[in-house]
Formats: structure tokens, C-alpha cells, sequence
């Protein structure tokens, strides 16, 4: 298997059943060099007259070349929705900075009142946090990914893709969202980057079919199993995408979901959006059907299961503002004014701080100072000393020492999903959000009265 594990033996499988078999998709072979490939295999019995099974017949097909090309595909699928996406961005972006350039120069302006000064703030801190719900969402898009399992909340996912299609694309088109189903009635196991692509590709086939002011319906629905769905779930969530475009005609209904299908070829489309949707929703052992005609719009519905988990919940522990703190930090950053408002801020709460705008500065104040401090916070992207290097080595110098690192953009995959340090935080991220990751990782350092 992809784990290394061996699998059954499929000849002492047919012939214990009696029946054709086949090997899951993540199937590897090693060669006689040693090199592993991918295969895709069946194995049927040999059936005399008499109806015993006398021998089995197996094929095996390399299929690792068809899997590196799907993983191409995906790859440019999401480079392409990017694009699409990246002239919205710059204009919200704009609209972003006209306000935080605005509400700074009133702020610094004379004759301000205490009200007005937090009225300017929260206008600031409002742009912040939808800029940065913006990046976070292109990111995941453009993130390398494997198939992976995990409980997510589908509701959440399909608020995050309606979010950037509001706002990055035709806003006369409105779109509402219909949920009334509980926690327990829509988590399912998967993937949320996978699945916001899904809704994303979606959105973005529905505005290029709508061309100008229509409307997009959403709502998440309980179902049984869908008709010619081959499963034992009998527990589903059913998503309806419902769009007032142009319609598909009927002889296209069969190609729609065909690798490089597409009417939209004279305005850039790839035709691989809808195909990668349906193997995205197939890869999770769900289905998606589509309901057109011209003039009468687009209707999709896609199945998945229900799992009986429920998404992973922290338990929160918060700091208390008007109690001191008592602990020594270290910050690294290289970025002067973010260090100095981080030294400034956790100063205020009570600790000791020690900062480092470059990785030697760091190496040195942890060398004279290792047995003392509780928490280093290290910016990941840093020049000559790498925030993950300098995790490292402070982990072997001082396992005790808690470690939280953070980026605004990490420059590979590796950084993201290798576990480096204790608690990892996206820039841009509140102060107040630092303090609460500090006060889990340091339960027990609060000042005594």
C-alpha cells in the first residue's frame, strides 16, 4: 500500500471467494531496481464448467504516469482559478487600503474624540481581517495537496468558496446560502482545500454561464444514498448549486465531466474544471449529478457521506488582561516595526522580552539565555537562517523551551506540513490571539498578587 504496508494476496483472495477483485488506487509495486510504481489491478477466477474455481487471472496496469498527469492537471486547474480570481483581489485589496489609508489619517489628524478614535480603529481592523480571510483562501487553493481524511464542517467550507466568488467576481450576480442542517448532519471526512476548489470551480463556471446580473442558490440538505451510488453509507449531505446561466444542451449533458471538454475554449476555458470536480467528489466516495437545459439554468447536486466524527475543538484557554504574566520570551523577526509592536505588547502583559531582528542575533541571545526562557517566537521566512533551522536547533539545545512560529506566506510545502515547533500562526494575526496561544502553551505563569 501508500504506506508501505503489504497488501493481501489477490490470488488467495479470488480464490477464497470465488469472486473478481481489485486493489485500491494507492497500490504500489517495487521493480526489480527497486523503484515503486503505482498500479492499478484486477484479478478474476478461472471457472471450469462444473463452477469451481480451478485458477486465477491477473492483470496489473501501471498507472503511476496517469496519476503524475491527473496531479499536473490539478495543478494548473488551480493556477487557472487564481487567475481568474487575481483581478477581484487587486480591486478588493484597493478598497482595503483606501480605507486603512483614510481612517490612519483621521486617526493622526487633531481634534479627535476617544468615540471616533475607536470608531477608525475598528474600520481598520475590519479591512485587515477581510484581506487577510482573502489570501488565506487563494492560498489554499494553490496548496499542493494529497487525498487526505480528516472531519471538516462541509457548511464552513461552502461559506469560504461564497465568500471569495462574492467577492471577486460579477457582484450583480447574487448568491444566497441555505443551511439549516446541525453540525452533526453536514461534517464529513475530506479534505477543506479539496472541497473549497470544488465550490470555487463551481462558482466560477456558474458567473461565466450567467454573464451579468443573475443569482447563484446554495443550500445543504440531509440525503439518502444517491441513485447508482454502489455504498453501505446510508447517511449523506447534499449540496445544490442552482445558477440562473444559459443552460447546458442535451448532447453536451455526457461530456460535461470529459478532461478538456469545454464550450468556453475562444474565452480560455481548459475544460478541466468540471472533471476535476467529479474525481475530487468520487476520490471522497461521493457523487455529484448535474440537471440543464437551455434558457432554464444549472442545477448540480453533489453527495457525500456523513462521518459520525466531528471536527477537531481546542480547548480554549485565555489570558486575562488586567492579570500580570510572568515568563521570559524571545522574538524573531525581520521585519524592525513588527518586532518592536510584538516587544512592546507582550512587554505590557508582563513579560520579559528579549528580540532579534536577524537568526545570529537569535542564536546568540538563546545561547546566553537557554535555561531561562519558556517561549521563543520565530518568523519562518527570514534570510541567511531559516525560522525552521533556528526551531530546530533551539528544540536540541532545549526541548523545554516552547516554540511558536509564524509567516505570512511559507515559502514551500514542507514548512506548512512538517510539524515545526508548538503552535503555528498565520500573519496577519490579533495580539490578543498570540497572548491566548502563550497561555496554553504556559498555564501556570501567571504573576502572584
Amino acid at each position: 500500500s501508500s504506506d508501505g504496508r503489504p497488501v493481501a494476496d489477490p490470488v488467495e483472495q479470488v480464490l477464497h471467494s470465488g469472486t473478481m477483485i481489485g486493489l485500491a488506487n494507492s497500490t504500489s509495486l517495487r521493480t526489480k531496481t527497486g523503484e515503486m510504481r503505482l498500479i492499478a489491478d484486477a484479478a478474476a477466477p478461472i471457472k471450469y464448467p462444473d463452477g469451481n474455481t480451478h485458477g486465477v487471472v491477473v492483470v496489473f496496469r501501471d498507472v503511476t504516469d496517469e496519476y503524475a498527469l491527473r496531479h499536473t492537471l490539478i495543478q494548473s486547474d488551480k493556477l487557472r482559478v487564481a487567475g481568474v480570481l487575481a483581478g477581484g483581489m487587486a480591486h478588493e485589496f484597493n478598497n482595503a487600503l483606501a480605507i486603512i489609508s483614510g481612517a490612519v489619517e483621521a486617526i493622526k489628524s487633531d481634534g479627535l474624540q476617544d468615540r471616533e478614535h475607536t470608531r477608525h480603529f475598528s474600520m481598520i481592523e475590519q479591512a485587515i481581517k477581510r484581506s487577510s480571510s482573502l489570501t488565506n483562501r487563494l492560498l489554499a487553493i494553490g496548496r499542493r495537496s494529497d487525498v487526505t481524511l480528516a472531519p471538516i464542517d462541509l457548511l464552513t467550507v461552502v461559506e469560504h468558496a461564497v465568500e471569495v466568488i462574492s467577492r471577486t467576481t460579477d457582484r450583480t450576480v447574487r448568491i444566497t446560502l441555505d443551511c439549516t442542517l446541525e453540525t452533526d448532519e453536514r461534517t464529513v471526512n475530506g479534505d477543506a482545500s479539496a472541497f473549497e476548489s470544488v465550490f470555487i470551480n463551481l462558482g466560477l463556471n456558474s458567473i461565466q454561464s450567467i454573464d451579468g446580473p443573475g443569482k447563484i442558490d446554495v443550500s445543504l440538505q440531509s440525503s439518502g444514498p444517491p441513485p447508482g451510488l454502489d455504498t453501505d453509507e446510508t447517511r449523506f449531505v447534499k449540496v445544490i448549486w442552482k445558477d440562473s446561466g444559459g443552460g447546458i444542451k442535451r448532447e453536451n449533458h455526457d461530456k460535461i465531466f470529459e478532461p478538456f471538454f469545454t464550450t468556453k475554449a475562444d474565452t480560455g476555458g481548459s475544460g478541466l474544471g468540471l472533471s476535476i470536480i467529479q474525481s475530487t467528489v468520487l476520490a471522497y466516495a461521493g457523487k455529484i449529478e448535474m440537471e440543464s437545459a437551455p434558457g432554464q439554468g444549472t442545477t448540480f447536486k453533489i453527495y457525500l457521506p456523513i462521518t459520525d466524527q466531528l471536527p477537531d475543538t481546542v480547548a480554549i484557554t485565555t489570558f486575562d488582561e488586567h492579570v500580570p504574566m510572568n515568563g521570559k520570551i524571545l522574538i524573531v523577526d525581520d521585519e524592525p516595526s513588527f518586532l518592536a509592536l510584538l516587544s512592546e505588547f507582550l512587554s505590557g502583559c508582563g513579560y520579559q522580552t528579549f528580540a532579534a531582528v536577524n537568526g545570529n542575533e537569535a542564536l546568540e541571545i538563546f545561547t546566553r539565555h537557554k535555561d531561562e526562557l519558556d517561549v521563543v517566537i520565530l518568523d519562518l521566512n527570514m534570510p541567511n537562517i531559516s525560522g525552521a533551522e533556528l526551531a530546530h536547533r533551539f528544540h536540541l539545545e532545549q526541548p523545554r523551551c516552547k516554540i511558536i512560529v509564524s509567516s505570512g506566506y511559507a515559502r514551500s510545502d514542507t514548512d506548512v506540513t512538517t510539524p515545526i515547533g508548538d503552535v503555528y500562526m498565520k500573519k496577519p494575526y490579533e495580539l490578543r490571539e498570540l497572548a491566548n496561544a502563550i497561555a496554553r502553551l504556559l498555564p501556570n505563569t501567571t504573576r502572584d498578587q
